[in-house]
């Protein structure tokens, strides 16, 4: 069966060491992590990335041994509140923005994001619902999927940015079944210049602007298993926590979770459950960076009250504020996530997502009796 032997080919990939690069094994060698050696970092886990101090990253620079290894840090794509985050968590802070202002900067002013300060960066809230296909090793989620169209169609019709088109747009989602529905939903509307892709899809690729679709809205085991996933299926889709265990992708993938944060130039979009990402360490970040910078819209979330009180207590993500204390509650609130939860979407939000929902049951139901 082709999802037993993907199954199998993942298992045997994990066994050899294969599913890490050449390079990335051999950066991990302690020549080369010695000669990669940063200087400690003395203040905020962003930097002056996220205070908006300086042009970014100049206080920290690699010390490499001579002839060994080179890190380059200087980035000539993203945005420098873009960069914080990748720099925090995987360059030790060194990242500096050396990106044309005039091609970073334009979405600075797009009506939609909550922080109108020189922040373009959106993460929105949906209480969604993943859906296993079956007969397809994927998952898929239609209300997010429907935000992420609303979202591009609100980017093209937007009075504040000047000549933005479909060919300025990407679209990340860490499933393949995703992708599928993404594009024909795009397609549907006239839309299908957008590039729609996954993580590894846009490897060493680029965009003016990237919308993030996780996915994921409910808690499970790590890894993956076609049976367990079918059986959920076949029980209405819903199951326990432990009934399925789904492959959580970028999610759990430092590498892919730094590929898709930093594949845009000038405003980034991540459409996803708040809690779920909450659950996951590299994501918490991400959203404590964007609720502790007023980047945060959407669906209420107990994240929200973590970083409200940490501002009253004066703490941070690097004070052991927010981010730990997150970590102790994410668990829970993940896996109550699936019942839904208050939400801030407005009556626009709500009725792009119903009206949508019909066309992508449509596509599903035709895919799957063709």
């Amino acid at each position: 069966m082709p999802a037993t032997r993907c199954s199998s080919e993942r298992r045997c990939t994990k066994a050899l060491g294969l599913q890490i690069s050449w390079q990335e094994r051999l950066l991990r060698t302690d020549l080369y992590k010695e000669s990669l050696a940063l200087p400690a970092h003395a203040s905020s886990p962003y930097g002056s990335e996220a205070n908006g101090s300086g042009s970014g990253g100049s206080a920290l620079s690699p010390t490499p041994r001579p002839h060994v290894a080179i890190q380059l840090t200087k980035n000539y794509r993203s945005h420098r509140k873009l960069l914080a985050v990748s720099s925090a968590l995987f360059y030790s802070g060194s990242l500096q923005a050396f990106g044309s202002p005039h091609v970073t900067r334009a979405l600075e002013r797009w009506e939609r994001l909550p922080n109108q300060s020189g922040f373009p960066l959106l993460v929105y809230g949906v209480r969604g619902r993943d859906v296993f296909e079956q007969g397809h090793s994927s998952f898929f989620n239609v209300e997010e999927a429907s935000k992420c169209v609303q979202v591009i169609q609100q980017l093209l019709s937007s009075r504040a940015v000047a000549d933005l088109t479909t060919n300025d747009i990407g679209v990340i989602a860490p499933y393949r079944k995703q992708v599928l529905i993404l594009r024909q939903l795009l397609r549907a509307r006239g839309l299908g210049a957008v590039r729609v892709g996954s993580v590894d899809d846009y490897q060493g690729s680029e965009e003016k602007i990237i919308v993030i679709s996780t996915v994921v809205s409910r808690a499970r085991g790590l890894g993956f298993s076609a049976e367990a996933a079918a059986a959920e299926a076949a029980g209405g889709g819903r199951g326990s926590n432990s009934a399925a265990a789904l492959p959580l992708g970028i999610l759990r993938s430092a590498r892919r979770f730094n590929v898709a944060l930093s594949r845009a130039k000038a405003l980034t979009v991540v459409v996803g459950d708040p809690d779920m990402l909450a659950a996951e360490d590299n994501w918490r970040e991400l959203l404590v960076y964007a609720m502790e910078n007023d980047a945060y819209a959407g669906c209420a979330c107990a994240a929200q009250r973590e970083v409200g009180a940490s501002r009253v207590l004066g703490g941070g993500v690097g004070a052991g504020g927010a981010g730990e204390r997150m970590r102790a509650t994410a668990a829970a609130a993940a896996a109550a996530a699936s019942g839904g939860g208050a939400s801030e979407e407005d009556d626009d939000d709500r009725a792009g997502v119903g009206a949508q929902r019909g066309l992508v049951v449509r596509l599903v139901s035709s895919r799957s009796h063709a």
